[in-house]
């Protein structure tokens, strides 16, 4: 299914998507080129996704991978190989006061892939 890069873990793009793993390289290196603890904090955010945003207090390139990932996701958008059937569980997330989102998921032992984002707004007719 077509998602947006957004979704996916960062581990799942380095191995399916070279363009979005290079450009999630690119900016880790340049935000944490004096670091010490590089490495581990590298393994840290492979399995996290850009809609996380748990790392954005530390990682003042956030921006450059979200502006490269919205470029990529219209230029070539990614599929993420799964169909409807491979979708186990659903997460409700509210995004504001007239829509939700849906978040169709794989989970497979303790990992959760988001398989497909699916946005409902409020109808508001008759109102």
């Amino acid at each position: 299914m077509i998602i947006k890069r957004e979704y996916v873990p960062f581990w799942k793009l380095k191995v399916d998507d070279i363009e979005a793993g290079e450009i999630f390289d690119k900016a880790f290196n340049e935000s944490f080129a004096n670091y010490e603890g590089k490495e581990e904090l590298y393994q840290r955010f492979m399995n996290l996704s850009l809609y996380q945003r748990e790392m954005d207090w530390a990682f003042h390139k956030i921006g450059d991978i979200v502006d490269g990932f919205e470029k990529l996701d219209i230029e070539k958008p990614y599929d993420n190989g799964f169909v409807f059937s491979d979708v186990n569980k659903i997460e409700i997330a509210w995004k504001d006061e007239e829509s939700i989102r849906l978040h169709l998921i794989n989970k497979f032992e303790d990992t959760e892939l988001i398989v497909k984002v699916v946005e409902l707004e409020r109808d508001r007719k008759g109102e």
